[in-house]
């Protein structure tokens, strides 16, 4: 985390930030005979309205820092910034505050750093790299096996402009990676999942990840471009050989017959006996009686 950097000579920095050097300490003293005479002459405000300290930090979360990322930094309670928010229990919304705590608040800058296990990054990439990978047919679920990440949480990913976990932007980048140029038939996904994620990322305008190969997805300004390329990859013969005959093994010990392991596969059955043949491995003992799996 990044140590934020505070003025000198000021009574934020001998209250709030614990600095005694002799700067502070004066600034503190002078502020003490300012706030005597003034109570004096009846003429002491001690504090002022809150509102631009509350804009100031609803900004800064909107840009990705999370409510314990300003506390560390501003040496604030989290529930004393919950409470400029809105009521907490049963003590009303701070509407009022102290001017030094005020100027504290307000001197908080954007720090994008996670800093802790709950800190927040822009989620914008995030959101663009779940939205391209539904736009090519990848369904939620499979991205979430893939990930680590619960399913629900990639759903409000996906959508959100605000701020996203540093351990999910980087689960979700890794799977991106993965999957970007990755046909899902190819991975086991059914049909009717993909079109029913295709469907979705079609209404929503979402575009796939062959039109982010010329604009930075992280970028909030960066638009896609028109789509350049194959869309999925071409699998070369040999990977193809190899899926073929790890396919047909994992079908055969569930006790598919033939004809259900050449249809699941998209291809006859003497394609299946041609690559094992090419790649020097005998065929699995397939069951061709009533109790296989058909």
């Amino acid at each position: 985390m990044k140590t934020t950097v505070f003025e000198h000579g000021t009574v934020t920095g001998y209250k709030y930030r614990g600095c005694k050097c002799l700067a502070c300490c004066n600034a503190y003293a002078t502020y003490q005979r300012t706030r005597y005479r003034k109570r004096a002459y009846g003429t002491w405000q001690p504090l002022v309205d809150a509102t631009p300290a509350r804009e100031h930090l609803e900004a800064l979360h909107a840009q990705g820092m999370s409510w314990e990322q300003i506390a560390r930094v501003s040496g604030v309670l989290v529930e004393e910034l919950r409470r400029l928010r809105m009521p907490l229990g049963n003590k009303p919304r701070t509407e009022r505050i102290r001017p030094e705590r005020a100027e504290l608040l307000l001197s908080i800058r954007f720090d994008p750093s996670p800093g802790t296990p709950k800190g927040l990054v822009p989620a914008i990439g995030t959101a663009r790299r779940l939205q391209a990978l539904r736009a090519i047919g990848w369904p939620l679920s499979a991205l979430a096996a893939r990930s680590g990440v619960a399913r629900h949480t990639l759903a409000m990913v996906t959508s959100r402009q605000q701020g996203v976990q540093d351990a999910t932007r980087a689960a979700v980048a890794e799977v991106y990676d993965d999957l970007h140029d990755q046909d899902p038939r190819r991975h086991g996904i059914p049909a009717e999942s993909m079109r029913r994620a295709m469907a979705w990322a079609v209404g929503e305008g979402w575009a796939a990840p062959n039109c982010w190969l010329n604009s930075d997805i992280d970028d909030p300004d960066a638009k896609p471009g028109l789509p350049e390329g194959r869309r999925y990859s071409s699998p070369s013969a040999g990977d193809r050989r190899q899926a073929i005959i790890e396919d047909t093994a994992e079908l055969a010990n569930q006790g598919c017959t033939r004809q259900v392991i050449a249809a699941r596969l998209g291809i006859g059955w003497e394609a299946v006996h041609r690559a094992h043949q090419r790649a020097g491995v005998p065929v699995p003992a397939i069951l061709n009686t009533a109790s296989a799996v058909a």
